[in-house]
């Protein structure tokens, strides 16, 4: 059984454990370098210590707003956990297709509070950044963000959370975006035709 009653809008991998039976779940992500960030982070280490759960990638997260309303209408939700942009996940939570989630209050089904948890703790989240030069989620992983895994390579200067790398930062207007995404992705649409 797949459970479709939330879709976690976030790259944080919180999974369920300590199930006796084997469990399939369908992760939705970016492809690329990114998604294998998400892979050598999360799912392997996972994986290696929870045999009975298999992680299936899809690489559509960039059409899965149009997917989740397909599969919600057909009632047919396959994917167990869908990695998007903030815009995006607020139009999913507002159509009812996601549910926000707060990681810092939120436990997990075996009862591990978020904060503690394997795809949401410090560490796990710093470690990704020895595979990509994308910022860790919490504050807390920053001083924790150590070398590339191949190129040794000191990865804080990298990170996008760097001070010296804030200098000239553009704030996008997420609520407008999201209030208004359909429309212009429609009059773009018919522009184009």
């Amino acid at each position: 059984m797949k459970p479709s009653a939330a879709i976690l809008a976030t790259t944080a991998l919180t999974l369920a454990a300590g199930t006796a039976s084997a469990i399939d779940l369908t992760f939705v992500s970016w492809g690329g370098a990114y998604q294998n960030s998400q892979v050598k982070a999360y799912a392997e280490p996972y994986m290696a210590g929870h045999p009975d759960v298999k992680i299936v990638w899809d690489e559509s997260s960039s059409e899965a707003v149009a997917k989740l309303r397909a599969m919600n209408e057909a009632g047919d939700l396959t994917w167990d956990l869908v990695d998007v942009t903030i815009v995006d996940a607020m139009r999913l939570c507002d159509e009812g297709l996601a549910m926000e989630v707060d990681i810092d209050a939120v436990a997990t089904p075996d009862g591990t509070p978020a904060s503690e948890d394997f795809g949401t703790d410090t560490q796990r989240l710093a470690d990704q950044a020895k595979y990509i030069s994308y910022g860790p989620a919490r504050e807390s992983s920053a001083p924790l963000v150590g070398k590339h895994v191949d190129l040794a390579i000191d990865m804080v200067p990298h990170m996008p959370t760097d001070p010296a790398n804030a200098t000239n930062i553009v704030m996008m207007d997420f609520p407008w975006w999201a209030d208004h995404r359909d429309d212009l992705d429609a009059k773009f649409q018919a522009w184009l035709a």
